[in-house]
């Protein structure tokens, strides 16, 4: 199940779950009606709720979100369930940002997925990616590079985070200051 992981992490058309069903284990869908048909079975258990829309290119198409249900099955019960507008129809103010930010996600996804870079972590304000330790443009480690790791060093493992927002907006944060700020 893993188009719910997908879900999570943002509300998506079929078009759009499609192209990032590339990445899931197994295979991705070969096209969009089977990928609608394991949908509407989802929304019959009550595990996503979909929305009608209209598509820039004429005509309409549905957008798909987690349920409650949905999201207890995907990461267990005890997982802290996020606020009620995760739940809800995206609000017209809202729209264009949420699928162009959707757009953002999956391709990220797609790009990590065939440079082997794990994502370890996302939430709605984080993202945290594992990089495979073969990875290299032009046989070098970017990151190792960077942070002045030695080459051959099998206790360095690199990782790449992305925040959506300063977690610390009062600039005190050290990692801020160095590389944000420049101090």
């Amino acid at each position: 199940m893993v188009e719910m992981r997908l879900l999570s992490w943002t509300p998506a058309p079929t078009a759009l779950l499609l192209r990032g069903s590339e990445t899931f284990e197994g295979g991705g869908f070969i096209d969009e009606r089977r990928l609608r048909e394991r949908l509407q079975a989802f929304t019959g258990a009550g595990l996503v709720r979909s929305w009608t829309t209209a598509h820039s290119g004429g005509g309409l198409q549905n957008y798909y979100k987690l349920t409650p249900i949905g999201f207890g099955m995907t990461f267990g019960t005890d997982a802290q369930a996020p606020p009620r507008a995760f739940f809800a129809e995206v609000s017209p103010s809202l729209f264009t940002h949420t699928f162009r930010l959707a757009e953002v996600i999956v391709e990220t996804l797609r790009a990590c997925h065939a440079r082997r870079v794990t994502i370890d972590h996302f939430d709605r304000n984080f993202l945290q990616m594992k990089i495979d330790p073969e990875w290299t443009i032009g046989g070098v480690d970017p990151v190792a590079k960077y942070l002045g790791i030695p080459a051959g060093n099998d206790a360095y493992v690199s990782f790449c985070t992305v925040a959506r927002r300063d977690p610390d907006p009062g600039g005190n944060c050290p990692d801020c200051k160095k590389y944000l700020h420049g101090v």
